[in-house]
């Protein structure tokens, strides 16, 4: 990981390794002083480096390094729902009657 920026091995650093134990993106900003958005971006970047960082949603989720195809599923499983979630989205935008929805409102 020598061609880590800074900021992203302190991220990096803070990161639990396996399912175990998660950390949540509110703890991460307030650890590094990086908003949310900041903080989405190096996890992004991090990740686009081959780090297997996923995360899990509900009460007990958060952010983890997958240490096994176990935990690399579970973190997936999310991002496939959000993903096939925003795909519904753009189908029905595209598919809208750019008139007719004016009678709805009607």
């Amino acid at each position: 990981m020598n061609q880590l920026s800074i900021i992203e091995r302190a991220v990096a650093e803070l990161l639990p390794i396996g399912g175990e134990r998660k950390i949540n993106i509110t703890d991460i900003t307030k650890l590094v002083d990086l908003d949310r958005r900041e903080v989405y971006a190096v996890i992004q970047s991090l990740r686009s480096k081959g780090v297997p960082i996923v995360a899990t949603r509900g009460k007990e989720g958060g952010i983890f390094v997958a240490t096994n195809e176990s935990e690399r599923l579970q973190g997936l499983h999310p991002l496939r729902m959000q993903h096939m979630t925003t795909e519904e989205t753009i189908r029905n935008i595209e598919q809208a009657d750019l008139e007719s929805w004016k009678k709805l409102l009607a």
